[in-house]
Protein backbone atom coordinates (compact mmCIF):
# COMPACT_ATOMS: atom_id res chain seq x y z
CA UNK A 1 0.00 0.00 0.00
CA UNK A 2 1.34 3.39 -0.97
CA UNK A 3 1.46 5.40 2.26
CA UNK A 4 1.40 8.63 0.29
CA UNK A 5 -2.11 7.83 -0.96
CA UNK A 6 -3.61 6.55 2.27
CA UNK A 7 -6.01 8.43 4.54
CA UNK A 8 -5.52 7.51 8.22
CA UNK A 9 -8.98 8.94 9.04
CA UNK A 10 -11.31 6.92 6.79
CA UNK A 11 -8.72 4.25 5.86
CA UNK A 12 -9.33 4.86 2.19
CA UNK A 13 -6.46 4.44 -0.24
CA UNK A 14 -5.59 4.79 -3.90
CA UNK A 15 -6.56 1.17 -4.55
CA UNK A 16 -10.15 1.67 -3.38
CA UNK A 17 -10.30 5.26 -4.63
CA UNK A 18 -7.92 5.97 -7.54
CA UNK A 19 -8.85 9.66 -7.45
CA UNK A 20 -7.99 10.13 -3.77
CA UNK A 21 -6.13 13.30 -2.82
CA UNK A 22 -4.15 13.61 0.39
CA UNK A 23 -3.76 16.88 2.27
CA UNK A 24 -1.39 17.76 5.11
CA UNK A 25 -2.17 19.97 8.10
CA UNK A 26 0.25 22.50 9.66
CA UNK A 27 0.75 19.92 12.43
CA UNK A 28 1.69 17.39 9.72
CA UNK A 29 -1.24 15.02 10.00
CA UNK A 30 -2.83 13.70 6.83
CA UNK A 31 -6.37 13.19 5.58
CA UNK A 32 -8.09 12.81 2.24
CA UNK A 33 -10.13 15.50 0.51
CA UNK A 34 -13.42 13.85 1.54
CA UNK A 35 -12.48 13.81 5.24
CA UNK A 36 -11.20 17.36 4.97
CA UNK A 37 -14.54 18.59 3.64
CA UNK A 38 -16.49 16.55 6.19
CA UNK A 39 -14.53 17.54 9.31
CA UNK A 40 -14.15 21.23 8.46
CA UNK A 41 -17.52 21.82 6.80
CA UNK A 42 -18.59 24.15 9.62
CA UNK A 43 -15.36 26.14 9.81
CA UNK A 44 -12.78 25.65 12.54
CA UNK A 45 -12.29 22.23 14.08
CA UNK A 46 -9.70 20.28 15.99
CA UNK A 47 -7.17 18.07 14.24
CA UNK A 48 -8.32 14.43 14.69
CA UNK A 49 -4.77 13.44 15.62
CA UNK A 50 -3.55 16.15 18.03
CA UNK A 51 -6.47 18.51 18.62
CA UNK A 52 -4.85 21.61 17.10
CA UNK A 53 -7.57 24.06 16.05
CA UNK A 54 -7.46 24.38 12.26
CA UNK A 55 -9.41 25.56 9.26
CA UNK A 56 -9.76 23.86 5.91
CA UNK A 57 -7.61 26.52 4.30
CA UNK A 58 -4.72 25.55 6.58
CA UNK A 59 -4.29 22.25 4.72
CA UNK A 60 -2.06 21.87 1.67
CA UNK A 61 -1.66 19.02 -0.77
CA UNK A 62 1.11 16.56 0.03
CA UNK A 63 4.14 16.80 -2.27
CA UNK A 64 6.64 14.32 -0.81
CA UNK A 65 6.11 10.84 0.55
CA UNK A 66 8.54 11.45 3.41
CA UNK A 67 6.85 13.80 5.88
CA UNK A 68 10.21 14.99 7.21
CA UNK A 69 11.15 16.20 3.73
CA UNK A 70 7.66 17.64 3.30
CA UNK A 71 8.01 19.67 6.47
CA UNK A 72 11.54 20.91 5.76
CA UNK A 73 10.55 22.12 2.29
CA UNK A 74 7.51 23.89 3.69
CA UNK A 75 9.56 25.59 6.41
CA UNK A 76 12.08 26.73 3.81
CA UNK A 77 9.30 28.24 1.70
CA UNK A 78 7.96 30.08 4.75
CA UNK A 79 11.38 31.40 5.76
CA UNK A 80 12.17 32.73 2.30
CA UNK A 81 9.53 35.40 2.96
CA UNK A 82 11.94 36.84 5.53
CA UNK A 83 15.33 35.64 4.27
CA UNK A 84 14.92 37.12 0.80
CA UNK A 85 18.16 39.01 0.29
CA UNK A 86 20.55 38.35 -2.58
CA UNK A 87 24.31 38.45 -2.83
CA UNK A 88 24.30 41.94 -4.33
CA UNK A 89 22.61 43.22 -1.16
CA UNK A 90 25.80 42.64 0.84
CA UNK A 91 29.06 44.55 0.86
CA UNK A 92 31.20 41.43 0.62
CA UNK A 93 30.91 37.71 0.00
CA UNK A 94 31.66 36.77 3.61
CA UNK A 95 28.57 38.61 4.91
CA UNK A 96 26.43 36.84 2.32
CA UNK A 97 27.82 33.47 3.43
CA UNK A 98 27.02 34.36 7.06
CA UNK A 99 23.49 35.27 5.98
CA UNK A 100 23.00 31.89 4.25
CA UNK A 101 24.48 30.08 7.24
CA UNK A 102 22.02 31.83 9.54
CA UNK A 103 19.19 30.78 7.23
CA UNK A 104 20.24 27.11 7.47
CA UNK A 105 20.58 27.37 11.27
CA UNK A 106 17.09 28.87 11.44
CA UNK A 107 15.68 25.99 9.37
CA UNK A 108 17.15 23.52 11.86
CA UNK A 109 15.68 25.47 14.79
CA UNK A 110 12.25 25.62 13.13
CA UNK A 111 12.28 21.86 12.55
CA UNK A 112 12.28 21.42 16.33
CA UNK A 113 8.92 23.23 16.66
CA UNK A 114 5.69 21.26 16.95
CA UNK A 115 3.81 22.62 13.95
CA UNK A 116 3.66 25.30 11.29
CA UNK A 117 1.66 27.61 13.53
CA UNK A 118 4.64 27.93 15.86
CA UNK A 119 6.88 28.36 12.82
CA UNK A 120 4.70 31.22 11.58
CA UNK A 121 4.87 32.92 14.97
CA UNK A 122 8.66 32.71 14.92
CA UNK A 123 8.73 34.01 11.36
CA UNK A 124 6.60 36.98 12.39
CA UNK A 125 9.16 37.81 15.09
CA UNK A 126 11.89 37.71 12.45
CA UNK A 127 9.79 39.86 10.14
CA UNK A 128 9.40 42.53 12.83
CA UNK A 129 13.15 42.45 13.54
CA UNK A 130 14.77 42.40 10.09
CA UNK A 131 18.21 43.21 11.51
CA UNK A 132 18.43 40.06 13.63
CA UNK A 133 20.62 38.38 11.06
CA UNK A 134 23.08 41.28 11.27
CA UNK A 135 23.33 40.86 15.04
CA UNK A 136 23.81 37.13 14.68
CA UNK A 137 26.40 37.54 11.96
CA UNK A 138 28.40 39.98 14.08
CA UNK A 139 28.85 37.26 16.69
CA UNK A 140 30.78 35.12 14.26
CA UNK A 141 34.54 35.37 14.36
CA UNK A 142 35.96 37.29 11.46
CA UNK A 143 39.21 36.31 9.85
CA UNK A 144 41.86 39.02 10.35
CA UNK A 145 42.52 40.91 7.17
CA UNK A 146 46.15 41.03 6.11
CA UNK A 147 47.74 43.80 4.10
CA UNK A 148 49.80 43.20 1.01
CA UNK A 149 53.09 43.84 2.84
CA UNK A 150 54.45 41.06 5.03
CA UNK A 151 55.58 41.97 8.53
CA UNK A 152 59.34 41.37 8.88
CA UNK A 153 60.24 38.63 11.34
CA UNK A 154 62.81 39.59 13.97
CA UNK A 155 65.72 37.18 14.11
CA UNK A 156 66.61 35.97 17.60
CA UNK A 157 69.99 34.56 18.57
CA UNK A 158 69.33 31.65 20.95
CA UNK A 159 72.83 32.03 22.45
CA UNK A 160 72.43 35.73 23.18
CA UNK A 161 73.24 36.50 26.83
CA UNK A 162 74.78 33.07 27.49
CA UNK A 163 78.21 33.30 29.19
CA UNK A 164 80.85 31.22 27.46
CA UNK A 165 82.58 28.69 29.77
CA UNK A 166 86.04 29.71 30.99
CA UNK A 167 87.36 26.17 30.56
CA UNK A 168 86.56 23.86 27.64
CA UNK A 169 87.41 20.20 28.09
CA UNK A 170 88.84 18.38 25.09
CA UNK A 171 87.48 15.02 26.28
CA UNK A 172 84.16 14.23 27.97
CA UNK A 173 84.34 13.74 31.71
CA UNK A 174 83.85 10.08 32.71
CA UNK A 175 82.68 9.33 36.25
CA UNK A 176 82.79 6.05 38.18
CA UNK A 177 79.63 3.93 37.91
CA UNK A 178 78.86 4.54 41.58
CA UNK A 179 78.09 8.18 40.74
CA UNK A 180 75.90 7.57 37.67
CA UNK A 181 72.48 6.15 38.66
CA UNK A 182 71.78 6.49 42.38
CA UNK A 183 68.98 8.99 43.10
CA UNK A 184 69.28 11.81 45.59
CA UNK A 185 66.59 14.00 47.16
CA UNK A 186 65.29 16.98 45.17
CA UNK A 187 65.54 15.21 41.81
CA UNK A 188 69.34 15.33 41.55
CA UNK A 189 71.59 12.32 41.10
CA UNK A 190 75.09 11.65 42.29
CA UNK A 191 76.17 11.96 38.68
CA UNK A 192 74.97 15.54 38.41
CA UNK A 193 76.42 16.41 41.80
CA UNK A 194 79.80 14.95 40.85
CA UNK A 195 79.90 16.84 37.55
CA UNK A 196 79.16 20.13 39.30
CA UNK A 197 81.83 19.42 41.92
CA UNK A 198 84.51 18.65 39.32
CA UNK A 199 83.66 21.52 36.94
CA UNK A 200 83.46 24.03 39.80
CA UNK A 201 87.18 23.54 40.34
CA UNK A 202 87.80 24.88 36.82
CA UNK A 203 84.97 27.39 36.32
CA UNK A 204 83.97 30.09 38.84
CA UNK A 205 80.48 30.40 37.27
CA UNK A 206 79.45 26.93 38.50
Amino acid sequence: MDDQLFCPQCKSDSYLNPNIKIFVSPCYHKMCDNCLSRIFSSGESGCPECGTILRKTNFTSQTFEDMFVERECRIRRILTKVFNKKEEDFSDEELFEDYNELFEDTVVDMMELKNDLEVLRKVEILRQNPHIYILESSKKKKKPKTSGEATPVQEIDPLEGVIAPSVILKKPLVLPKAFQFEDKKGGYTKRITAYRAVYSLMDDNI
